[in-house]
């Protein structure tokens, strides 16, 4: 994989850090009526009309589409130059998660091309010892390898089945070091956000980029609720950027600052440092497509 020392300003994903977000937009932007009134979209003959759209003969004005015949019978591979991700999860009375790492690909101007989910289940640890080797750290979320499943909603936002490399796209994320990855968001370290802000922590290495700065781009009805450190052990060029560039968190050497934990307040209204509910996380690097 490629550096990983790539900024993405979240406000490019279209939707900074709003609850839900990475319910992704469709691809290219706008609605399903595309730049034209009337009852056409696209052209100006009979797209999307009652004359001949999604029919047995043609679409779009081309020879066939959506038909029987030869098109979209194969797949078109995304050629994406990076990504970016965050998780959506809940975690339950028994301090057990469920939920979703969404996976963004991009093109290298930072457009959103498709998304992809997988879906998982793990464990929570909240107090001052949930970390052993992060004494600032307040809680653990260990995500169960195992549980790790691609899943499509069917709403024309995510990338086709077979379009990309599962293998190639969660592997490095979320095959454990011993399988062959780098294990990289399989453990996510947890520093309450009242905590960064007071220690005056930051996501990058050089200083540059505040918790406290990016709390404050928060919707207003979004609630910070602290940053997510992620540990990569693996002899790899992934774990190699990231220690070069992303702040690790105090005292500790394999930590490194990546998402920031939010809540919407009008969904969960658990104010606490530990985690009960509903959370989105938003990854703050983007990290290049593999080689």
């Amino acid at each position: 994989m490629r550096s990983s020392g790539v900024l993405l300003l979240l406000a490019a994903l279209g939707c900074w850090l709003a609850f839900g977000c990475y319910s992704w937009p469709q691809p290219g932007g706008g609605d399903l009526d595309d730049d034209d009134s009337g009852e056409d979209d696209d052209d100006v003959v009979d797209d999307d009309d009652t004359a001949d759209d999604d029919d047995s003969v043609d679409d779009d004005d081309s020879a066939d589409d959506d038909d029987a015949v030869d098109d979209d019978d194969s797949v078109i591979p995304v050629d994406y130059w990076g990504f970016g991700f965050g998780f959506e999860l809940t975690v339950d009375e028994k301090d057990e998660v469920a939920g979703q790492l969404v996976v963004q690909l991009l093109d290298a101007g930072h457009n959103l091309l498709c998304g992809q989910r997988f879906d998982f289940v793990g464990a929570y640890t909240y107090g001052t010892t949930a970390v052993p080797d992060c004494a600032a750290c307040n809680g653990l979320i260990v995500i169960d390898d195992g549980s790790v499943t691609p899943t499509w909603s069917g709403d024309g936002s995510e990338c086709e089945p077979g379009s990309i490399d599962l293998e190639a796209l969660s592997g490095p994320l979320l095959t454990p070091v011993e399988g062959g990855g780098d294990g990289l968001l399989l453990e996510l370290a947890l520093i309450d956000v009242a905590l960064a802000v007071d220690l005056d922590l930051t996501f990058d290495a050089a200083g540059s980029y505040s918790i406290e700065e990016w709390v404050e781009y928060l919707p207003s009805d979004n609630a910070a609720t602290g940053v997510a450190y992620v540990s990569c052990q693996a002899d790899s060029s992934t774990c190699g950027d990231l220690s070069s560039n992303c702040a690790t968190a105090p005292d500790t050497a394999g930590w490194y600052a990546y998402f920031l934990v939010y809540r919407d307040v009008t969904v969960n209204t658990h104010e606490g440092p530990d985690l009960d509910g509903q959370y989105g996380a938003s990854g703050f690097w983007v990290l290049n497509a593999p080689e």
